[in-house]
């Protein structure tokens, strides 16, 4: 019996007829809780039921629980949900009819109660895994059983919500739309035990029944492919491993023609890379030229600058000269004509005085004159005594003076040639110096002029010795980079193409492995199925497989 495959750890009393229950829904509809609710533990183990609180479904394949009700033992057993996969559903549907045709060839009796199924009144949709579901559901119990199959609705909010309300409508729509014909419908509210024991004692109450997949498992070739829901699920399971064949060959078609796409844009990515290699040489070439020419012209520019700057200095050089001789000429005229100016002055100075001495005199002697005419009438000897004396006098004070003048103006003639004289020699001491100064100057000027033009030369000579170095440099450094940039590319490209060649290659392996374990698991499926059923018992005292 499928039972004992689960373990034979537990044992079924031998009296009275076993009653099996099928737990039938969608994945997280609460099967499992169902099952612990009513006390299940699973055959063969002892161990509770799992339940998850995640999304992930706990029951992987057809599991058989054992439970107590009212001093009888009853068997639950627990399906897998139905999903969209049409393989899969093939393979949970072989192991449940496969549940129930051991059941029927049991020699002890074993009677199917019905089927609970199970579903969650929070969906909002009759989604197509339930429809499904509820399809491979009808074809598998058949229209003389259907009166032996519940509904429990599941996971119900709290009442007087509107929540509450909206699924009350869903449950209304869902019985006169999808679950018409079925025997009950029953609300079963969160880990609510006493409505599980109550769905169980009432489907108790109803006569057994046999399920036609079971009817249909028992007549020959006892294969599931002859049943009505194998009739329904082998051929769409068929037709979905044909069309997993055609995406795997399509994938494998795809996974060539990416390979080659991508050797292609391997190529043409070293095309381009080689192709940028040649125009960065070239763009690089044409700026270094550019640059040379630039500095050529730079050097033109600056040897013109520095002729101009020397041009202009020897000009200015030459205009100060000018304009210092053109000042100390016009000095000296200056100069000249004040002295001159100065002579005049004073010789108009002197004959002005000469003049008014002479008239003083002349009053004077005119005045003696008319005094001796006058008061000396009587004394003409002694009178004429005094005028010759003072005549004579008069003479020597005017030649004393007449000798102080010229005494006084050849000192001051003497002063002023030794003054014109001092300021020769002071301009020409001036102006030796001037020249001295203008031709340490001059030749300061040349060697600083060298030394810069020197400095400059040398400048540059070093600018376009490092310049020379830092372009040998930078295309020394370019050059590796682009061969350090292409030898990375290159191993980024081959590395990508050896893990997608890798990752075909394990997806084919993988794809490939996939499908001979599905079809090996299908065929040996298939060929169990079709083989015969077992002998029938000789007596009805015989033990039951799984006491």
């Amino acid at each position: 019996m499928a039972s004992e495959a689960n373990g034979g750890g537990s044992r079924i009393s031998a009296s009275g007829p076993i009653v099996a229950f099928i737990l039938a829904g969608k994945t997280g509809s609460g099967k499992s809780s169902f099952i612990k609710l009513v006390g299940g533990k699973e055959f063969g183990t002892g161990e509770d039921p799992v339940v998850s609180g995640a999304l992930d479904s706990c029951t992987t394949k057809p599991t058989l629980y054992i439970a107590t009700l009212a001093s009888r033992e009853i068997l639950l057993l627990d399906t897998p949900g139905f999903d969209d996969s049409a393989v899969g559903n093939l393979e949970i549907l072989n192991e449940i009819v496969a549940s129930l045709y051991m059941f029927a060839l049991q020699p002890r009796e074993i009677n199917t109660q019905g089927v609970i199924f199970l579903h969650d009144i929070g969906e909002t949709r009759f989604a197509g895994s339930q429809r499904k579901t509820l399809e491979l559901l009808k074809a598998m119990v058949g229209e003389k059983a259907m009166k032996n199959v519940v509904i429990g609705t599941t996971m119900w909010s709290s009442e007087n919500t509107p929540k509450y309300n909206n699924e009350v409508k869903r449950e209304r729509e869902f019985m006169t739309k999808h679950w018409r014909g079925i025997f009950k419908t029953t609300r079963i509210p969160y880990e609510d035990q006493n409505v599980a024991l109550e769905i169980i004692s009432d489907m108790l109450a109803r006569p057994p029944c046999l399920l036609l997949a079971q009817e249909e498992m028992l007549k020959p070739p006892h294969t599931c492919e002859e049943t009505t829901v194998g009739k329904i699920a082998i051929p769409e399971g068929r037709r979905e491993l044909e069309r997993q064949r055609q995406e795997f060959e399509e994938e494998m078609k795809r996974s060539k023609e990416e390979a080659a796409a991508r050797d292609e844009e391997h190529r043409r990515t070293q095309e381009e890379l080689v192709r940028a290699m040649a125009e960065d040489r070239a763009k690089n070439d044409e700026e270094a030229k550019k640059r040379d020419e630039e500095w050529a012209a730079r050097e033109a520019e600056n040897q013109r600058r520095h002729q101009e700057v020397m041009q202009n200095v020897e000009n200015e050089n030459r205009r100060t000269l000018q304009e210092q001789e053109s000042r100390r000429n016009e000095e000296v005229r200056i100069q000249k004509e004040q002295q001159e100016n100065m002579w005049k002055e004073r010789n108009e100075q002197e004959k002005e005085e000469a003049r008014k001495r002479d008239e003083e005199w002349a009053a004077r002697e005119a005045e003696n004159q008319r005094r001796h005419q006058e008061g000396m009438k009587n004394m003409e000897d002694k009178s004429r005594q005094e005028l010759q004396e003072q005549e004579d006098r008069r003479n020597r004070e005017a030649i004393l003076q007449k000798e102080e003048s010229e005494k006084m103006w050849n000192k001051m003639r003497e002063q002023d040639e030794q003054s014109a004289k001092k300021r020769d020699g002071e301009w020409a001491a001036r102006e030796a110096d001037n020249k001295r100064r203008h031709q340490e100057a001059m030749q300061n000027l040349g060697e600083e002029n060298r030394r810069v033009l020197q400095q400059q030369e040398n400048q540059r000579i070093n600018d376009a010795k490092l310049q020379r170095e830092e372009t040998a440099k930078m295309w020394k450094e370019l050059k590796e980079q682009q061969v350090q940039s292409l030898k990375f590319q290159q191993e980024q490209n081959d590395k990508r193409y050896k893990e997608d060649c890798q990752r075909r290659d394990e997806d084919a392996k993988r794809i490939a492995e996939e499908t001979r374990l599905m079809n090996d698991r299908l065929m040996k499926e298939l060929e169990t199925a079709r083989q015969p059923p077992p002998p029938p018992p000789q007596s009805k005292g015989r033990r039951c497989v799984i006491c």
